[in-house]
């Protein structure tokens, strides 16, 4: 059953780690490993304020996309979402979601979630 699991990437483009990177982090531990395969793409910062917490079976990009120039960035999200055959690409808050869903749209991932995170 596990190599039939859907695989979900998380995305962030946050440099500190708040109330809705701890949100990540129980959905990351709490998704059934028998159903998912979980990947966890963010800002290099926040991959090293999240590490200790992250389950080990959470496969970690480190990227940096959180300007509009920043194709190069964009290109190797496309890329891990081609990777990872990513099934569900859920991005959070709105800046995230500003450049991953377009991403998202363009390589064709079937389900594209934002959760904007509001006050």
């Amino acid at each position: 059953m596990k190599s039939n699991r859907i695989s979900v990437l998380h995305f962030s483009n946050e440099r500190v780690r708040g109330g809705a990177e701890d949100h990540m982090l129980t959905l990351l531990r709490g998704l059934n490993r028998e159903l998912f395969r979980l990947q966890f793409v963010c800002t290099p910062e926040l991959a090293q304020l999240m590490k200790q917490d992250l389950p080990d079976d959470v496969e970690v990009f480190s990227l940096r996309l959180d300007k509009p120039w920043l194709l190069w960035s964009a290109m190797e999200l496309a890329e891990i979402i081609r990777k990872c055959r990513v099934a569900v690409l859920h991005s959070h808050l709105f800046y995230a979601s500003l450049f991953a869903s377009p991403v998202g749209w363009m390589c064709s991932v079937p389900v594209v979630v934002e959760t904007p995170h509001v006050r």
